[in-house]
């Protein structure tokens, strides 16, 4: 059913991927069982590498880094449907110049 118009819908989808770009495209189409107009909606992803994504937020300042095959800390297999990755953020800038100043004034 579109949650918009209460209409029922018959509901597809056609996938797309740029291995350059590493861009997966999908396309979700609409087509109301009433005859009436479908519609498409694009849905575009940007696809990581476990490695590229590890490096991406390690020089972002995140440390603890995991990756798991679900929310329940399965290992990590080529068979996995799922990449879930878990991290612990950076310290946030004005926490440790605050901190810096802190300490000067002491």
């Amino acid at each position: 059913r579109d949650p918009s118009s209460g209409k029922l819908v018959k509901y597809s989808e056609r996938f797309e991927y740029d291995p350059v770009r590493q861009i997966q495209l999908c396309w979700m189409q609409f087509q109301p069982v009433d005859g009436s107009e479908p519609w498409a909606v694009p849905l575009t992803h940007r696809q990581f590498f476990p490695q590229e994504m590890e490096a991406l937020l390690h020089y972002a300042g995140f440390r603890g880094i995991e990756f798991s095959a679900d929310f329940e800390h399965a290992p990590l297999t080529v068979d996995s449907d799922w990449v879930v990755v878990s991290c612990r953020a950076p310290q946030r800038r004005r926490a440790r110049a605050a901190k810096k100043v802190d300490e000067r004034r002491r």
